[in-house]
């Protein structure tokens, strides 16, 4: 299944996907999150869904802003969050240097592997030195399309591999949770800290070209 399949499928479910998901008690990770960033961070929720976690950011101080490839979550999260998302496929991100941190919940997981190595090294490039990266998805190995929408299951094994060519970003803390929406505990998810290292530290012989010379 196509990525324009999993953006329709939530074109066609937003209000569905918010109720779900708005009133999720996300506050334990969000929390060690935004410990992580200095006071006032600019933050960039990868993949803001219905808005709920740049809505909390920005009640607790920081700089908060979103995108979203769908319209249609675009629109509502806007509404919710008094803010404008923009709509932006995860491929197209191309901030240098602009966010301390980026919170990828549940959106990273819609990509294939090949895609995900390219969206984590433009992800490297986006954060400043030393910015942190949050990312989750259903732990697991499988890749297979569920209720419309192709899911990349994930193991910090695997990511390890998705990971091996942005040599400037570090994994600092792995762990698997039980799902935080009622009914739901039996599932899991894998969580992953990451953080950016100083422009000295980094491989210089990694560069845009290699990433951008992978077909998509």
């Amino acid at each position: 299944m196509s990525m324009n399949s999993t953006i329709s499928y939530y074109n066609s479910h937003a209000s569905e996907y918010i109720a779900d998901t708005i009133d999720v008690d996300f506050h334990g990770t969000q929390d060690h999150f935004l410990s992580l960033l200095p006071h006032c961070a600019k933050i960039l929720d990868f993949g803001c869904g219905s808005g709920r976690d740049i809505k909390y950011f920005r009640s607790h101080g920081f700089r908060a802003d979103g995108i979203d490839a769908s319209d249609e979550m675009c629109y509502q999260a806007s509404c919710y969050t008094e803010t404008n998302v923009r709509k932006m496929l995860f491929t197209d991100l191309v901030d240098i240097q602009s966010w301390d941190g980026i919170w990828a919940c549940a959106s990273l997981l819609h990509l294939s592997d090949q895609e995900l190595s390219i969206v984590l090294y433009r992800i490297s490039q986006a954060l400043v030195d030393g910015g942190i990266l949050y990312a989750s998805f259903r732990f697991g190995e499988k890749q297979e399309v569920r209720e419309g929408r192709f899911y990349n299951d994930m193991t910090e094994r695997k990511f390890r591999r998705a990971m091996r060519a942005v040599r400037d970003l570090t994994l600092e803390e792995s762990w698997v949770s039980a799902d935080v929406k009622p009914g739901l505990e039996g599932d899991k998810w894998l969580n992953l800290i990451l953080r950016k290292h100083s422009r000295s530290e980094q491989n210089p012989l990694l560069t845009a070209a290699y990433l951008e010379a992978q077909p998509v």
